[in-house]
């Protein structure tokens, strides 16, 4: 049996097939490109905490948007032998089909919308043609995403972690993710309390996963090159994340205290409730009026949004707005 560098080897450079094919990144799509195995191979690297060994063999990989497939090939160089890509742009597919065929179908591409890919069919997919246990092995979501569907992909996945759904429903032991932003989204992911980039997307993003930024990646390494930097993060669930009855709630506070950076948690609040459901909300959830929203830990804006759910203010799509009665 080839080894995964022997297969590879047999493959025609992904530069050589883009010029071959003529292919160009389409700016409708915010797609660039990384043609540096290089960069792509230390994206896998990431893929898991360096203090554990790397070992992809039995991990099933879901790629999103792997365009020309250099992350593919670096995948397929670290050993991974379940991988399933999903793929919007069909002009991509017969250069990600070489892969597959190179692999033996260990490598398969679906041509779809990575927005609102099935991802509990592809997990069932993998079972079927992969021979892939989800009780006994990892999933591993990765991604060099177009800049414009990273967060939008991102808030998707964590509604499904927060509901234990699609990549993350309880037959699935272990499901992270190691995804690419740019770099200031990546920056306000990870931001901590007190910090300038602290933001709506750093609390719903902690609020269910540990996030790490483990790599930064230059523009220049992207073709054609973008205006700004971008950078990976990874995404490890939390434990307990059903108790907080579904991130649409702290999505919905967080919203409400990131009105306006500037002004307090109570002056934020006022701009959607009354002076007593304001208080009442601050004094159960332990919260200084004259806080501000970027330096709440994440746990007191958890806090927030359960108390606020205790009284009927938000609700999730598990828990609906009930319905009047004629």
């Amino acid at each position: 049996m080839s080894s995964p560098t022997q297969v590879l080897a047999r493959l025609p450079k992904v530069q050589d097939i883009i010029k071959i094919y003529g292919l160009v990144a389409k700016s409708a799509l915010s797609q660039n490109f990384i043609l540096d195995q290089n960069v792509t191979d230390k994206i896998v690297a990431n893929i898991q905490p360096k203090r554990l060994k790397p070992d992809l063999k039995d991990a099933l990989i879901i790629e999103v948007g792997p365009g020309p497939g250099m992350l593919s090939r670096s995948l397929i160089k670290a050993g991974a032998t379940k991988i399933l890509a999903i793929e919007k742009d069909s002009r991509f597919l017969p250069l990600l089909q070489q892969l597959t065929d190179a692999t033996s179908g260990s490598f398969q591409v679906i041509h779809g919308d990575a927005l609102s890919a099935p991802y509990s069919d592809l997990v069932d997919r993998a079972i079927a043609d992969l021979d892939f246990d989800p009780a006994s092995h990892p999933i591993h979501l990765v991604g060099n995403l177009p800049f414009n569907i990273a967060t939008p992909l991102l808030l998707t996945h964590l509604r499904d972690l927060s509901h234990r759904r699609g990549l993350f429903a309880p037959r699935c032991k272990y499901t992270d993710m190691t995804l690419m932003f740019q770099r200031e989204v990546a920056q306000r992911m990870v931001a901590r309390p007190g910090a300038e980039g602290r933001s709506r997307i750093s609390i719903v993003s902690q609020a269910v996963a540990g996030c790490e930024l483990v790599m930064h990646v230059p523009s220049s390494v992207f073709v054609p090159r973008p205006k700004v930097d971008a950078a990976v993060v990874r995404l490890v669930p939390r434990s307990g994340v059903e108790a907080l009855g579904g991130l649409e709630r702290i999505e919905t506070v967080s919203r409400w205290l990131f009105g306006m950076r500037r002004k307090t948690v109570r002056n934020n609040l006022m701009a959607f409730h009354d002076e007593e459901t304001v208080q009442r909300l601050l004094s159960e959830s332990g919260i200084a009026p004259g806080a501000r929203a970027q330096e709440l830990t994440t746990e007191s804006i958890v806090r927030l949004s359960m108390v606020a759910a205790k009284m009927g203010l938000v609700y999730d799509e598990d828990h609906p707005r009930p319905q009047c009665s004629s």
